[in-house]
């Protein structure tokens, strides 16, 4: 059984080689994606087949959740090597993608009305969502300390070295 939701944009508001590359699969950063074009409006069908979105999944650890965050990041990198533009990417709880089994994450490519002005302010707004579904104490901290980090405008690399400390620092204060 496949999985897939719709979204309708207006012509021309993902770009042709953002289709390409979405729709080649190439990059697995992203959510397999077919377009249906028409004259007025462009509708693309994400495949999230195996995968629920972080908004209807409850991880229990706190590494789970940091290396969620991470494996985010990541594939915004790997988005960024096919001219993804990394401040266009929308990211919510709604548009993240986890596999449980196999601890795999994809992003469903669903770009800003208007591109942000860096890539923190939506990671910012994603760890903002995180919390409100993640309340623990230990979590708390870490994402208080990550968000003062990414909004000093650390570039992504940067931040997923940070990710990989907080990450440390929770397996050897025994609360991982």
């Amino acid at each position: 059984m496949e999985y897939i939701f719709e979204v309708e944009y207006e012509k021309n508001y993902i770009k042709e080689y953002e289709k390409h590359v979405l729709m080649d699969e190439r990059c697995d950063a992203f959510l397999p994606t077919t377009f249906i074009m028409s004259f007025e409006k462009d509708i693309a069908t994400y495949n999230y087949s195996g995968y629920q979105p972080l908004c209807c999944i409850e991880l229990t650890r706190v590494e789970e959740v940091l290396s969620c965050l991470e494996k985010v990041l990541l594939n915004m990198m790997r988005g960024e090597e096919y001219l993804i533009n990394p401040c266009k990417i929308n990211l919510s709880c709604s548009t993240v993608y986890y596999n449980t089994i196999d601890r795999k994450l994809k992003i469903a490519y669903v770009p800003a009305k208007t591109p942000r002005e860096n890539v923190g302010l939506s990671v910012i707004l994603l760890i903002e969502e995180l919390e409100k579904q993640y309340s623990s104490r230990q979590l708390v901290i870490y994402f208080e300390k990550l968000k003062a980090y990414v909004s000093a405008n650390h570039s992504i690399l940067d931040i997923i070295n940070k990710i990989a400390e907080f990450k440390r620092d929770a397996y050897l204060c025994g609360i991982a």
